[in-house]
């Protein structure tokens, strides 16, 4: 059981007191980054990068740490900006979305047919058919749960792919590592819930792309984002655990990754 845990700055590491044990962890580089680190990474939005705005504010613009500003033109489909709604962290919140509250770019590009998704997110519900993520070009769509179906997790490419992974509420990871034609898997918070072929179809993505709707501004979400990062390619195990490590340490997630995980101790440093 964990008695103590003490952040050190970025440059000297994470040190971990455990009942039997001290793990100390002093790297003498920095601590690595998925925007920086990880050559195939296009986009990356976290919510700390919004500066200006006031608890409750709407989000007109989401600045980008690479890749693409995500915008809102609209006053009345803007999300709302909360302070502290986890811990002293920001996160954006997408709230209730009863018109078409969602972000966008028209700028995203690609050139992989693979993909690896990373959201950082609290959903409010778990019914109805609610979309994370959708692109016009390559038609691909992320469900948090799509209750015309199971209500699982969905992915969609040319025909809604269950899952088989039930969505739940509250403060997660969420990591798609996504092989076209072969295996893809879904993770929660660093643990495996299934692998099998539920993105088929070698494809760009791009156009219109739309963060909590689909590309078409339908099936909004309900609930928090505080991340999302987007990889050009099937991450590598390795970079898929620094990037879920460094995910997990920066908004508190550290505990709810398994025991096993490469990162759960100490976040990951270069």
């Amino acid at each position: 059981m964990v008695q103590q845990v003490t952040k050190q700055p970025a440059t000297t590491g994470v040190s971990v007191q455990f009942q039997s044990e001290q793990i100390i962890y002093n790297a003498t580089g920095r601590r690595w980054d998925p925007g920086t680190d990880n050559t195939n990474c296009i986009q990356f939005l976290t919510a700390d990068d919004i500066d200006g705005l006031a608890d409750g504010d709407q989000v007109a613009t989401w600045p980008k740490r690479v890749g693409q500003d995500f915008t809102q033109g609209t006053a009345g489909n803007r999300p709302l900006y909360r302070a502290t709604a986890w811990d002293t962290t920001p996160a954006l919140e997408t709230v209730d979305f009863v018109s078409a509250d969602q972000v966008q770019t028209s700028s995203l590009s690609s050139a992989s047919g693979d993909w690896t998704f990373y959201f950082v997110f609290n959903p409010d519900t778990t019914t109805g058919n609610q979309s994370l993520f959708g692109t016009t070009t390559g038609a691909m769509r992320i469900y948090h749960c799509y209750g015309s179906g199971t209500g699982n997790i969905y992915i969609m490419d040319d025909s809604f792919r269950d899952t088989g992974v039930a969505p739940t509420t509250g403060k997660q990871l969420l990591t798609l590592n996504m092989t076209a034609g072969g295996t893809t898997t879904v993770r929660r918070n660093g643990t495996q819930l299934a692998s099998g072929s539920f993105y088929m179809t070698a494809r760009a993505i791009g156009g219109v792309t739309r963060l909590g709707s689909t590309e078409g501004g339908g099936h909004t979400y309900d609930g928090d984002v505080s991340v999302m990062v987007i990889s050009d390619g099937a991450d590598s195990s390795t970079v898929r655990d620094k990037t879920e490590g460094y995910l997990a340490w920066y908004w508190g997630l550290q505990e709810s990754l398994p025991f096993s995980h490469a990162y759960r101790h100490y976040m990951p440093t270069i």
